[in-house]
C-alpha cells in the first residue's frame, strides 16, 4: 500500500510538469530589420523567437539576449505555419501591434506615440518555422 501511495504522489508531481514542458515550445523565428517598441520598451533589429510559454501566453524575445515581451492571448495558442508579426510605423518609428495566426490573435494596445502619429502604415512579417 505504501508503494501505491508513493507512485500516486510521483504521478501527481510528474503530470503537471509534462504539461508545462509541452507548452514551452518555439513557434517560430523572425528577422526584424528595424528597431521597434513593444509595451514601452525599445528593441534592436535582429533575430527574434516566438515561444509558447503557456496555454494563453507567448514570449517574443531576441534570440541572442533573450530581451523581449510576454503577451497574453484570449484564445488557446496553437502551432501554425501562417503566423504574422504586425508593426505600425510612421516611417521612422515601428511599434509592435499584433501577432496573428489562424488559431489566435494577440493585439497590443496603441501607445500614446502611435495615437499622436498622423499617418500610420502597417508592416507584416512572416514567422519562419
Amino acid at each position: 500500500m505504501k508503494k501505491i501511495k508513493l507512485l500516486i504522489a510521483a504521478a501527481m508531481v510528474v503530470l503537471p510538469s509534462l504539461t508545462a514542458v509541452a507548452q514551452n515550445r518555439t513557434l517560430g523565428l523572425a528577422d526584424i530589420p528595424f528597431r521597434f517598441t513593444a509595451h514601452g520598451q525599445t528593441f534592436e533589429a535582429g533575430k527574434y523567437e516566438l515561444r509558447q510559454i503557456g496555454a494563453h501566453a507567448v514570449r517574443f524575445q531576441r534570440v541572442d539576449t533573450r530581451a523581449g515581451v510576454t503577451l497574453l492571448s484570449p484564445q488557446n495558442i496553437a502551432e501554425t505555419a501562417a503566423t504574422k508579426i504586425v508593426f505600425r510605423t510612421d516611417g521612422e518609428r515601428y511599434d509592435l501591434t499584433a501577432i496573428v495566426a489562424p488559431s489566435y490573435a494577440i493585439s497590443l494596445p496603441r501607445t500614446e506615440s502611435e495615437l499622436a502619429m498622423s499617418k500610420l502604415t502597417t508592416v507584416d512579417l512572416q514567422v519562419e518555422h
